[in-house]
């Protein structure tokens, strides 16, 4: 992953995702503030945080089911405008949440 301050997306075709200056906000809370970051073709990617600095914020908006208030997202060096086949999101939840228990 590399994270970069350039202002300008990158096209380069080993760059799997990438993220300019990426922003959003939900009413007065900031969840992304200016984040920019690719990562390559082949790369593995973690994305670890406290509860609520905008985990999911950014992984929505990487799978376009959010939008970003500024900056741009791009996937295979195509601009992300909304859900594609060329991503998936996987939710998850903590199975001591689940309303199965087992004994």
């Amino acid at each position: 992953m590399a994270l970069s301050d350039e202002s300008s997306p990158s096209r380069d075709t080993h760059e799997k995702i990438t993220v300019q200056n990426g922003s959003r906000s939900y009413e007065s809370t900031q969840a992304l503030a200016d984040i920019s970051f690719s990562v390559a073709e082949g790369e593995f990617c973690c994305v670890v945080g406290p509860s609520g600095c905008g985990k999911t914020t950014l992984l929505r908006a990487i799978a376009g089911l959010d939008e970003l208030d500024g900056g741009s997202i791009l996937v295979g060096g195509d601009p992300v405008a909304g859900p594609g086949l060329d991503r998936g999101v996987v939710f998850h939840t903590d199975v001591r949440d689940s309303v199965w228990t087992h004994t």
